[in-house]
């Protein structure tokens, strides 16, 4: 394993940004500031009273302060930090439209897409899974439905207090009425149960997204699927076996779509792994200007989205090509097999192990409207859709596909 360390910016991050309140307060409308430290009680406990309860008026302070600085000393990404700064002394919990559990991991609110959801009829969005299975049904392909897991644990939800969320009963309801309607479906949160693994180490502390090592696991238990039904072979176990990999950690680099909401010092910042074989690979590349050949490292990493910018999201690194499918030809895989895997953004993290297994993968992430063309010009054995949540939006997007077919 090669860690690759950056600077330790969090808790540097946190005085930074008191450092900063401080300056700026300081170079602040005279009035302002005077009224406000007036108004001030005395007493450790009125104080943080005081403080929570007219951070308002802090807040109009600013808006008047942008008018008294310079941008390179106040921007956006400068008065986030001093907000989640103080929101991390007040011991907040919610900002921002994301809510840190008592696990300090974070999790947004519901927006529609994903995050903490209300309970949800989940009856409109079986439609275009359904129809899918049925269509390739027809033509002789063996169809799953992949249900990924979101951060907060169906066994232990950690919600802070006020909080409520149904993103599991959800699920748990959507499965229920997919198995009903005869399709298979392999769910991954109880898997991850069955396995003894941590719910949470399996997701980024500051990101929505589950990490590699989670991509991994599960694309081994998609294959393994597949073994179980006698579809493909598994004789060469080193595909599958993580020790048979190159793990690189790069540290301190990874801020998530929720941190990045709340600013570093209430999130944090944290690692992430760049995972390639140990053992000789050719992998081919190909799609919409895309075509590339060699080994899995070479073709699989996009290392301009691994520069220490709070705005990139390293998570980009594994293969980000939206609005089409890409093709990944492995000539020297033992299963002579072609999957077209279909997904929300989980996918890119798991996509590029389980081409491992297969000759050929095509992996489309959010590509929806061009999935019957894959389809027919793929000729795929074997179909895997992987969404985590209760995925409306993408479920939507799927029905979609087929109401355009029929009319």
């Amino acid at each position: 394993m090669k860690i690759h360390a950056g600077k330790p910016i969090g808790n540097i991050l946190l005085t930074i940004s008191f450092l900063l309140f401080v300056a700026i307060i300081a170079v602040a409308p005279i009035k302002q500031v005077l009224h406000v430290i007036n108004e001030i009680p005395l007493g450790e406990n009125t104080l943080k009273t005081y403080i929570k309860n007219t951070k308002g008026k802090l807040d109009e302070i600013y808006s008047n302060m942008l008018n008294f600085t310079s941008p390179p000393l106040v921007n956006k990404r400068t008065y986030i930090e001093i907000n989640g700064s103080i929101a991390r002394l007040m011991g907040q919990r919610r900002m921002n439209n994301v809510v840190k559990l008592k696990n300090e991991y974070l999790i947004a609110e519901w927006e529609g897409v994903d995050g903490i959801q209300p309970k949800l009829d989940t009856s409109p969005y079986v439609s275009g899974i359904k129809q899918l299975k049925e269509f390739c049904e027809s033509r002789g392909i063996a169809f799953l439905f992949v249900q990924a897991p979101v951060k907060s644990c169906k066994y232990d939800k950690q919600l802070p207090m006020g909080i409520s969320d149904f993103q599991n009963e959800n699920m748990d309801e959507f499965l229920s009425l997919v198995r009903g309607l005869g399709i298979e479906a392999l769910d991954l949160r109880e898997l991850l149960h069955n396995d003894g693994l941590d719910h949470y180490q399996a997701f980024f502390k500051t990101d929505v997204h589950w990490t590699p090592e989670t991509g991994f696991w599960a694309a081994n238990k998609i294959q393994s699927y597949f073994v179980n039904k006698g579809i493909l072979t598994n004789k060469n176990t080193v595909v599958q076996n993580l020790s048979n990999y190159n793990i690189d950690v790069y540290t301190d680099i990874f801020v998530g779509n929720q941190a990045r909401k709340t600013g570093v010092a209430f999130g944090g910042i944290e690692n992430i792994s760049l995972i390639y074989p140990q053992f000789d690979t050719n992998i081919h590349l190909s799609g919409n200007e895309i075509d590339k050949s060699g080994s899995f490292k070479d073709v699989m990493f996009d290392m301009s989205y691994m520069a220490r910018d709070f705005e990139a999201s390293p998570y980009n690194v594994y293969p980000l090509y939206p609005n089409q499918y890409i093709h990944f030809n492995n000539n020297a895989a033992e299963n002579k097999k072609t999957i077209l895997f279909g997904s929300d953004s989980f996918g890119m993290v798991c996509a590029p192990f389980l081409s491992l297994s297969v000759e050929n993968l095509f992996f489309g992430y959010a590509t929806w409207s061009d999935l019957i063309r894959c389809l027919n010009t793929a000729n795929p054995d074997i179909v895997v859709i992987l969404f985590t949540s209760v995925n409306t939006w993408h479920l939507q997007q799927l029905a979609d596909v087929f109401k355009d077919q029929s009319e």
